[in-house]
């Protein structure tokens, strides 16, 4: 409930209309973010909210390409027979 309270409260809700969408009381809703916030030791409930925003964000993934070695040239350093 807590991290449902904090990706609330990343999308701009008050705890009173946290509590509304959750079908809990603005107390309630403030101790869950107190706790979370305690929790991750955030200076603010915005900050504690952000924090999980960004911790649950997927890296994309990386593109790259499949290259072949190079190729080497044979050296020619050996001298043909006289």
């Amino acid at each position: 409930m807590q991290v449902s309270c904090l990706r609330l409260v990343a999308d701009g809700y008050t705890s009173k209309q946290i509590a509304k969408k959750l079908g809990l009381t603005p107390m309630t809703v403030d101790q869950y973010l107190q706790r979370a916030k305690t929790a991750m030791g955030a200076p603010d409930r915005r900050t504690a909210a952000r924090w999980l925003a960004e911790s649950q964000q997927i890296p994309p993934f990386k593109s790259f390409e499949l290259k072949p070695p190079p190729v080497v040239e044979p050296a020619n350093d050996v001298t043909p027979p006289v």
